[in-house]
Order: C-alpha cells, then sequence, then structure tokens
C-alpha cells in the first residue's frame, strides 16, 4: 500500500504493507501520486535487524548511531525499540523504516509516526524545519507564536483571533519551508491538544518567541543568541552529520529574511495584542 501526501510543500510518499497513517488530520493532506519529494518504505518485522555502531546520541525515546555513511535511527514506545529509520547522511530524502509487529499499528498512529518514520529528519533534506508554535493568518501572511508548552502561544492566537479577527492554522505545530522565493509557513497534520489543524500554506510574515515580563515589550532578535533561542523549539535532535549545520544555515536566512521578535508579554489580553501587533508593523511583519 502507498499514499502521497502534499505536506510543508512537498510530496511525500510512504509504502507500508498495512495501516497507513491516513486518519484524522491526515486525510486533509493526501494528493495524487507523481514523482516524490520524501520517500518512506515500511517493512514490518518480529525483530528489529542488528546493526554494529555505537550511539551518539541517546534520549529517553531515540538512538542514534552514524556507520558507513548510514544513520540508524531507533525510536523507542516505552521501554521497547519498536522502528529503526536508515538512511544516508548525505544522501536523498529516503529511508527504510523496519517496524516491529507488536508495535505496528502505535507506531504508524498519527501521534508517533513522525518520530518513527523519522520525518523530520529527511524533511530538512529539503530544506523543512518542524517548529513548536501556534500559527495563524492575519492579512494574508503567516505569523507564528513559538515558545516551550505552558508559556502562551495558544493564548496569543486566541487573543488574536479575538481581538483582530485573524484565522488559527493550527494551535501547536507548523513548519517553515525555505523555498527559493522566500520562507513559507505550513500546515502539519498534528496540533497537540489544541485540535486546531487546517491545510494552509502563507509568506511567513514574522517569527514571534514568546516570554512573560512585568510590561509588554518587544524586540526585533538577530545573532547567535536568536538561533539558539528558535532552536529549543525545533523538531531535531541533530545526532546525524550536517543537521545541526544545516538547520543553522536555514535559521540565519530567517533571520534575513523575516522579522523574528521576541515578546514579553505582562498580561494575555487586548494591550498585550496591540502591543505587539505595533511591532510587527514597525518591523514590516505585514
Amino acid at each position: 500500500m502507498k499514499e502521497t501526501y502534499l505536506i510543508c510543500n512537498k510530496k511525500i510518499s510512504v509504502e507500508a504493507p498495512r495501516f497507513l497513517p491516513t486518519g484524522g488530520y491526515w486525510r486533509l493532506f493526501l494528493t495524487n501520486g507523481g514523482e516524490p519529494d520524501v520517500t518512506v518504505v515500511c517493512e514490518e518485522c518480529e525483530k528489529l535487524p542488528p546493526f554494529k555502531a555505537e550511539p551518539c546520541f541517546t534520549s529517553s525515546d531515540v538512538s542514534v548511531s552514524v556507520l558507513g555513511g548510514k544513520v540508524f535511527r531507533a525510536y523507542s514506545l516505552g521501554t521497547v525499540k519498536s522502528a529503526l529509520s536508515v538512511y544516508e547522511s548525505f544522501g536523498a530524502p529516503a529511508s527504510k523504516t523496519y517496524i516491529l509487529s507488536r508495535n505496528y499499528g502505535v507506531a504508524l498512529d498519527d501521534r508517533y509516526l513522525w518520530q518513527s518514520l523519522a520525518l523530520s529528519q529527511l524533511l530538512l533534506k529539503k530544506d523543512v524545519l518542524l517548529i513548536h508554535a501556534s500559527y495563524i493568518e492575519y492579512k494574508g501572511k503567516a505569523i507564528l507564536f513559538s515558545a516551550p508548552c505552558g508559556v502562551g502561544k495558544s493564548t496569543q492566537a486566541d487573543l488574536w483571533q479575538k481581538h483582530l479577527g485573524a484565522e488559527i492554522i493550527n494551535g501547536d505545530k507548523a513548519a517553515l519551508s525555505f523555498e527559493k522565493n522566500g520562507v513559507l509557513a505550513c500546515s502539519l497534520p498534528f496540533c497537540g491538544t489544541s485540535g486546531i489543524c487546517k491545510n494552509k500554506t502563507l509568506p511567513l510574515g514574522a517569527l514571534v518567541i514568546l516570554g512573560r515580563g512585568k510590561v509588554n515589550s518587544a524586540k526585533k532578535l538577530g545573532g547567535a543568541s536568536a538561533v539558539l533561542e528558535i532552536m529549543k523549539n525545533i523538531y531535531l535532535d541533530f545526532a546525524a552529520p550536517g543537521e545541526q549545520q544545516r538547520c543553522v544555515e536555514l535559521l540565519i536566512e530567517l533571520l534575513n529574511s523575516v522579522p523574528v521578535l521576541g515578546f514579553e508579554c505582562s498580561s494575555p489580553d487586548e494591550n498585550a495584542v496591540a502591543a505587539l501587533k505595533n511591532a510587527l508593523e514597525e518591523n514590516g511583519a505585514f
């Protein structure tokens, strides 16, 4: 079975013996066939294939090894390594993913398949970054509010909808696609607990890094400190060769293309919306 999705302005082909990720929001992104930009071939197995390489990165759910120019990225569900994606370090955005039979359905569930199939890593090869952010449309441009959980991304999106009539495209996740004609904000077929997920691609007007403060205060960000701040909310583990360097290069391009503002909010109200809107207008966001 094979299906193709148009995500982040890229065609992603997923081939699997069964239980393709076509439920939930993924149906919004189905497209016709054609030459894919990213290719994933899945194989179901009773035991993940072995490989002889020491991990160069480990976390609670991911283990990454590199051997002979190939990346071996194992993803765990609970305490069990359930999926192993193998792809070339500097080759085409294509992978072979082995999925453990007993966890097959869960590994390809909407919530986990991004990690199971190493999609954020593969999309990086096509100059796409996945970011933790609420995504709104205002005056035909995308504004992304990015921050760790609990800081107020969804709150800001709600305030802009309430007071300025902005449209919320995704309450929790977005992607940045770096094209020849500029940076695009793209929808993703998952949205955390927000429940707001629409399929829309727009020119990026601005990226706003949120924080808390005693007064409403906005300032334009730049340089290495801005790159590091944005990287905190990018969905990459930077384990494979070249991934961190390419991410940094793209973020420098972002800083040179659109306004990136830090905004400290004293209280979530109409005054905060007005302060940020003024700052974005002054920096040419829309």
